[in-house]
This record gives C-alpha cells, structure tokens and sequence, in this order.
C-alpha cells in the first residue's frame, strides 16, 4: 500500500503496534575469543519479529512491530506502517524520530491514553525503565528531504541477514551477519552498514 505526502505529513504520523525492549527478547553475551555473540532469546517474541517487515528498531534496540495493526487504526494518526520501502534508484524521504510518551500532560488522561498506537508485550521490568519517564516508547517519522504533495513517501526499511547454528546452551543459538544469504528480491540496500547497526 502506497502512503503519500498529503496524508502522513499534514497529520504528523506515528507507527503504530507492539512495543518489544531488548528484555524481551534477547540476552547477548559477546565470546571475544571466537568473535560471535551467543543470543539467549523468548522464542514466542523473537519468531514474531524474524523476517518481519513491519517490525521497526530504533537506535536504542527497542522494536516496535506493527504486523497485526488495522488499516483503519483507533489513532487516525497511526499510519506510518503504510509507507514503503524506496525501489531501486530511488532514496527515502523520511527517517525515524525516536521518542517516548511522557506520563504527564494531556497523555495521562484516559481520553489520551486511548489514542496512543503502541504498548508493550509485556510489562517491563523496573531496570529497563530506571531514569526513564514514559508510558511507552514510540516512533515518528520526519521528512529528510523536500516532499510534494501527492509524492510517496519512503523510508529505509534496514533489512539485514542473519545465520543461525545449533548452539549447546539450551534456548540458545549463535547469530552472526551473513552477506552471503539472499535479501527479498524487493529489498535495495540503502547503507548496509547503517542497516548492521539497526540491528546489532
């Protein structure tokens, strides 16, 4: 589905959907020695946002995923899941501006809360959340680039590769970039090392 300037610039779109912290669905420890991370992950969380294109990381590692959001959200500004990644020769427009709705002002209302798109997959613990005020994290987008009306937007959807082995740790497997393993055929990579990054 296609997203044009008109509609996502004028009302200041957000992604709507779940809200995943690194607690949730992963615990890295780094082994220097043989240069690989050893990920113990929540299988129920981390098969929801394998090779799921809906699923957006901020620069903080949290993920929002919008998967299972409506095309008719609660939030008529919720609907920055509908922009596109950039084809082939063409750059994006409009890049991710992390934030968090803070538990005060207008938010802490009921009126408001209803009409916020994300929560959490489960309640935090009180260490992800120590020196943070928010009800929940969120994600925005800004234009990067001068946009016309009825012009698409596009954001770098940051796709990456991923190997996993067997590992001999229960509920454990070792992750590594793989840049042998095909990317969707309708993926062009933007930045490869900005992509890695995203999701490291």
């Amino acid at each position: 589905m296609k997203l044009y300037a008109l509609y996502v610039i004028l009302t200041q779109a957000l992604y709507p959907g779940i809200v995943y912290l690194p607690e949730h669905y992963k615990k890295v420890i780094w082994c220097e020695k043989w240069c690989f991370c050893v990920i113990i992950r929540l299988e129920h969380h981390i098969s929801k946002l394998s090779d799921n294109p809906y699923a957006r990381a901020r620069f903080d590692s949290v993920i929002i995923d919008a998967k299972n959001e409506s095309s008719s959200p609660r939030n008529p500004l919720a609907v920055a899941h509908k922009i596109n990644h950039p084809p082939s020769g063409t750059s994006p427009n409009v890049i991710g501006f992390a934030f968090e709705f803070p538990p005060e002002g207008p938010f802490a209302t009921k009126e408001f809360d209803e009409l916020i798109p994300n929560s959490f997959v489960q309640e935090p613990s009180r260490l992800s959340m120590f020196g943070k005020r928010a009800i929940v994290h969120g994600l925005a987008f800004i234009a990067v680039a001068d946009i016309a009306d009825e012009e698409e937007l596009f954001l770098n959807y940051r796709v990456v590769t991923h190997q996993s082995f067997s590992g001999l740790i229960v509920h454990a497997v070792v992750t590594r970039y793989n840049p042998d393993r095909l990317l969707p055929k309708w993926y062009t990579s933007i930045d490869a090392d900005s992509d890695r990054a995203m999701w490291k």
